[in-house]
């Protein structure tokens, strides 16, 4: 791992990464915790879904929202798989007592931001994280608070991007590492590389090899960027490519055009490969 307690931390970024218990966040916290350049001393895990709710409520808001086939999905991506990962004792990075560990219920309270106070990051980073990140938080780190996008941003914004690609029949998409705003999705573009889509992947194999690949970026980027981060442009905000959480309809039309949610003997391969801190195949670069 690139974190151990060496002296030659010092010369590293201190890294605070904010994530999600699932498949994708193991694999997530996987690449960020290998990545020799950073000196990762927090994990921060959200255990909420929508503010305010409980998980059952969560749960029945989501039903409500994208139907039983995306609510099914999205459960066996996230409660189950983190479940199978945790009994097999993974992601190896938890037992690194140099990593401080918090549950983050809510990014901008006290407790939390007491947590990331006492840390003393130079880097907060997001990557695949769920909740809004208030200006307190964004400016606790000493370089900047960042984010990983699996699309190339402006374009899919919101909370569903490979979703959205697919849907679209995109062809490529990529990865966006921006600062944080207050806003969604909306701050300054630091880095972007672009992707190609391979024909016939589901979207949990879609989002898997894309946020993988993102936190492998992440991790580098951070690793190179060792003073204040710096825009390499800035978001035209009038952009109205936002998407929220695809309703039924278009799960069904999704489905419909020869799209699959999931392919189920893959997605356990993929919960055993992150468990034991295997790579996924990524997608190829574009081509120039």
């Amino acid at each position: 791992m690139g974190n151990l307690n060496t002296d030659s931390n010092n010369d590293r970024p201190r890294v605070v990464l904010l994530t999600y218990p699932s498949l994708v966040g193991a694999q997530v916290i996987n690449r960020v915790s290998a990545e020799a350049g950073i000196n990762l001393v927090g994990i921060g895990l959200s255990n909420r879904v929508f503010k305010g709710a409980s998980h059952l409520q969560a749960v029945a808001t989501m039903h409500k929202r994208t139907g039983l086939r995306f609510t099914s999905y999205a459960l066996g991506m996230t409660d189950l798989a983190w479940l199978l990962i945790r009994l097999q004792r993974a992601p190896r990075a938890f037992s690194d007592s140099s990593i401080s560990l918090h549950t983050v219920r809510d990014i901008n309270c006290n407790n939390t931001f007491k947590w990331l106070q006492d840390l003393q990051p130079d880097y907060v980073a997001s990557c695949y994280f769920n909740q809004i990140i208030g200006r307190r938080v964004i400016d606790i780190g000493k370089l900047g608070c960042i984010n990983l996008h699996a699309a190339l941003l402006p374009a899919l914004r919101g909370p569903e991007p490979c979703f959205r690609a697919l849907e679209r029949n995109q062809m490529e998409t990529g990865l966006t590492v921006h600062l944080v705003d207050e806003e969604i999705d909306t701050g300054p573009i630091l880095h972007q590389e672009q992707r190609q889509i391979v024909p016939g992947l589901s979207l949990s194999e879609l989002e898997v090899r894309l946020w993988t690949d993102g936190a492998k970026v992440l991790g580098r980027w951070m690793a190179a960027n060792t003073s204040r981060a710096t825009a390499l442009c800035i978001q035209a905000l009038e952009s109205p490519d936002y998407n929220t959480w695809p309703n039924p309809e278009e799960v069904k039309t999704f489905r419909r055009t020869g799209y699959s949610l999931s392919k189920p003997i893959n997605d356990v391969r993929a919960i055993f490969d992150a468990a034991a801190g295997r790579e996924p195949e990524y997608l190829p670069h574009r081509t120039q």
